[in-house]
Parts: C-alpha cells; structure tokens; sequence
C-alpha cells in the first residue's frame, strides 16, 4: 500500500459513520474473519440499549456495515485511495492478530493510517492464533507474534512506526476456541465499539434473548388461534394460495427448529448463555415470521377482530389471556368512537390521547384509517389546553363547557369504528405499556407471557406512578410477592371508586393477580428474583 501525506480529518458525523468499522485482517485468514463478519453485521442492539448516546451518536437497531477489503471493494482504479476512503469513513479499526496479519505490509499500512487520523482510541485487536508478545515467553519465538508492531508501538512522523510503546494496548479479544471463542469474543469487541461494559452487554443479552423465547413459544398457539379463526371466517382470505403455502412451509421448519432447540436447551441448563446465543439467529427469525403475520393480519378485514387484536400483542410476548381481558375491559361492547375531551385532552378512538402522542405521531398512526382532511382537522386542536383564567378554575369560569364544544365542534363529526380503533390501539399503545413494565419490573422479559401480560394490565388500568409504587412496596422484593401487591392496589384503588365500579376494580385485581400466579407456575426462570426498580 502506498505511502501518503496524513488526510484532514472529516469531521461530518455522516462521513465517521458510514462504516461501523474497518477489518483489517490478512487474507491467509478469511474463514475466521467471514465468521466474524457475520456475526458483527447479523448482531441485533438490546432494546434497552437503543438511542443511548454511543462513540459515534445515538446507537442503532445494528451496528451497521463492517468494511472488507475483499468483500466491498469496487471497480477504482486507484485501490490505495479507496482503502484510505473507508479507513476515514469507520467510526473503529478491528484487527485479527495472528502471525501471519503482523507480517502483512497492508495490516500495518492501514494501522498506521487510522491511527493518523487520531483515532487510535478507536482500534479493537481480535486474537485468532499465536500470541501477543510472543518474543518474551517461554518455547515461543518472534515467529509467534501476533500483534502488528503498529499496534503495540506509537507512530512518529509520515506514519512511520517508532519505537515507543503505546501507553495503553488496544482492547483484544481472543477469538481462539480455548479461549473466549466466536461468540464471547464478538460480544466483547462489540461492548467496546458501544462503550459499554462486558457484563452489562452480556445481562441485556440473556434478557433479550429470555424475551425473543418467550415470543417464539408463543407462535404454536398463535398458529392455533388463527386456523381457528380461518375456520369460522370461512379461510383467510388475507394471503393468496401461493404465500399460504410458502408460509406454511416456512412454520413448519420453524416449529421442528424451535421444538429441537428447547430440547437442547433443557439438556444443557447449566450452560443456558451461550445456548441462547447459539439460538439468537433461530429466535430472531420466529419472532420475525410472527411480526410478518401481524401486520398482514392487521391490515385485513377478514381477520376475526379478537385475532386481529392477539395478533398485536403476540409479538409483545402478552398471553392470549391477558390480551382478552385487556380487549374486553378496554373496548366493552363500543362498535364507534368520536373525539372526546371533557376533563382532559383531546382523545380518538380508544383513549389515544395528545398528553401521550404528539401531532407528528398521530398523524402516523392514524394515516391510511383516517382522511387526511380528517387528520388536518384533528391537528388542528390537537394541542388545544383547557382555559384556565386567573383567580378562577375552569369549570367555574365556563360550567357549560363552552371553550370546550367550540374545539370540539370542529372535528365532533368524526368517527373512528371499532376495528380501527383495535388496530391503533395494537399498534402504537400496546407496546409503550409493555416498555413500562419493562422499566418498573427490569427483569420482566423473563416471566411467562401469562405473569408479563398481568403486569401490562397493571400499567395499563393503574398507572405507571401506581405500580411503580406498589413494586416498591413488595417488602420481600421478589417476583412471587407480585400477586400480593396487585391484589392491595385494587383494594386500594376501589376504595376511591364508586359501587359498581369499585367491584369491578376488585374483581379485575383478582383476575390480574390469578393470571400472574398461573404464569409464575408454568415457567418460573431461576433469574428472576431481585427487588423491582420503580422508573
């Protein structure tokens, strides 16, 4: 690779990011390196992870493309010009050290020009054979080196290497068998291309990986339910005869896939880790074909509405149970919905409110349901705030609810059907609830989707102020104690209502407290035990 003056830095965000990082590796080398790139480019993000502030701006679903010499170049004539291209344009270096990369001219080369660009803070060392210092052990020789001395050693003027030591070695990980492996290796070049800790990356891991099992032991039911439903709907007329069967194929493999795994897995409980990472790719491709379901299912008339709306939370990992309850106690027998406001703000459909949804979101949810001279209208008011005047409160200052009936006066005559109020609801308000729970309870992805959808109903009637404080009021801090706490939040919460509607809090509490016993009994993981953490 040939020499060049040190480039200016590029200091667009855009330009630092279009590479997640450059892989510099010697090509003796490229079975491993294709198994790491693999695994780098296929890596999904925890959820919980998402949008926190990274190296390189807020962090991705991904992490983004990884650059190979081999694999991306493209048809420039000038090869060194595109090498030192990508090099300004990966936010990290990674390097796979073995003997034979700390003999390659282009290895060092490219060390030596990242470190340029004054991001040497930035360079991850993956250990694929012989030994790092090898020169300095016992039975080993210079011929065992695997570091690049570019690596190790300061550069000096025009990139040339010195000889002073670099005062911190670059992170490594050893990807050798013995070692930490494939699997652990990436996780831990990924922690520090996100900066965050090891252990930490690793315990948002297991919980992804609790959760995306979760989800995919419920698609035999799923399955179930919806071949019901095409029974009594006479078939669903919402895929053609070709994709019914391609779909059909591709369940099959998948259930004979997941039933194989949970064998496996409940063989091997005492190595759970690295089994669920060995079946991240499996899971991920289940709950993929679920998510691909719900959105046909959502979009199609013939689709049973109960379906419809398990459809929607069978990708949330919320129990059938849970999610007719949360359909009954929710919708009742309302076939429309006009916008209301006494008491609050505006609202459509099922309590879609703007205190919880900007303008920007409603118009996105409700686009292709609603006109858009209907959406225009509701935007209109959308933000609309009670009049407040002072040294009087509102309904004293206009007990006629006149400033009211004017807002709504210009959208009264819109009218959303049960249907559609079903679909927004599964949609855009189901999973922010299943968000609060996961933030109240931190290790709620591992209870059963029985246990889970209890707590989304708990969120959801009660408040989220409401059950974080009764989380921090299970004196043992122990998931077992849940039922006992929703039990006395009911009590709690009829207590202040009146009659009838007192009862029914009570009787929702028990059922709630009864389904989250039941869930606790079917599967109750090891990991789930400390206190609940209020957020």
């Amino acid at each position: 690779m040939a020499e060049s003056a040190t480039p200016a830095k590029h200091e667009t965000k855009a330009s630092r990011s279009a590479y997640a990082a450059f892989v510099s590796y010697s090509h003796s080398d490229s079975e491993v390196c294709d198994r790491l790139h693999r695994r780098l480019e296929s890596y999904v993000v925890p959820h919980s992870l998402v949008g926190r502030q990274g190296p390189d701006g807020a962090i991705g679903k991904r992490l983004g493309k990884f650059f190979r010499d081999r694999a991306d170049l493209g048809a420039h004539h000038n090869l060194g010009a595109e090498i030192r291209e990508a090099l300004e344009a990966s936010s990290a270096l990674i390097v796979l050290c073995s003997p034979r990369s700390a003999g390659s001219p282009y290895v060092e080369e490219e060390i030596r020009y990242f470190k340029s660009l004054g991001r040497g803070e930035r360079i991850f060392a993956a250990i694929i054979s012989g030994e790092p210092h090898a020169a300095g052990k016992p039975g080993l020789t210079a011929a065992d080196e695997c570091f690049p001395r570019a690596l190790v050693y300061r550069i000096g003027p025009n990139r040339a290497v010195s000889s002073e030591p670099e005062a911190v070695e670059p992170i490594a990980a050893d990807l050798r068998d013995k070692k930490d492996g494939i699997e652990n290796g990436a996780l831990k070049l990924i922690a520090g291309m996100l900066d965050v800790g090891l252990d930490d990356l690793v315990q948002r891991e297991r919980q992804a990986e609790a959760r995306r099992r979760r989800r995919a032991n419920l698609i035999a039911g799923v399955m179930a339910v919806l071949a019901l439903g095409a029974g009594v709907g006479g078939g669903l007329a919402w895929v053609n005869g070709e994709k019914l069967q391609v779909s059909n194929t591709a369940l099959d493999g998948a259930n004979k896939q997941l039933t194989t795994t949970n064998a496996n897995l409940d063989l091997a409980k005492k190595d759970v880790e690295a089994k669920l990472r060995q079946n991240q790719a499996l899971t991920t491709r289940i709950t993929s074909v679920v998510g691909e379901i719900s959105d046909i299912a959502g979009q199609d008339d013939a689709v049973p509405e109960r379906l419809l709306f398990l459809s929607f939370g069978a990708r949330l990992g919320i129990s059938a149970s849970a999610l007719n309850t949360i359909l009954d106690s929710s919708f009742g027998d309302t076939q429309q919905f006009n916008p209301t406001n006494y008491g609050g703000p505006l609202c459509i459909g099922m309590d879609y409110c703007a205190r919880t949804f900007t303008v920007e979101q409603m118009r996105n949810d409700w686009a292709g349901i609603l006109t858009p001279e209907a959406i225009d209208r509701l935007a209109a008011v959308w933000d609309a705030k009670k009049p407040e005047p002072k040294g009087a409160d509102w309904e004293t200052a206009d007990p006629n609810f006149t400033a009211l009936k004017r807002v709504l006066g210009t959208v009264d005559d819109i009218v959303v059907d049960r249907r559609d109020a079903i679909r927004v609801f599964g949609r855009a308000q189901l999973p922010p609830f299943c968000e609060q729970v996961q933030r109240i309870w931190p290790e709620a992805d591992l209870l059963a989707p029985d246990a889970f959808g209890a707590l989304v109903y708990v969120v959801l009637y009660f408040g989220a102020g409401a059950a974080g404080r009764m989380a921090d009021d299970v004196k043992a801090g122990r998931y077992a104690d849940v039922p006992a706490g929703i039990r006395a939040l009911g009590k709690l919460q009829s207590a202040k209502a009146p009659g009838i509607i007192g009862e029914r809090i009570r009787k929702w509490s028990e059922e709630q407290a009864q389904m989250y016993e039941r869930g606790l009994k079917s599967a109750a993981p090891v990991a789930v035990g400390s206190a609940a953490n209020p957020g």
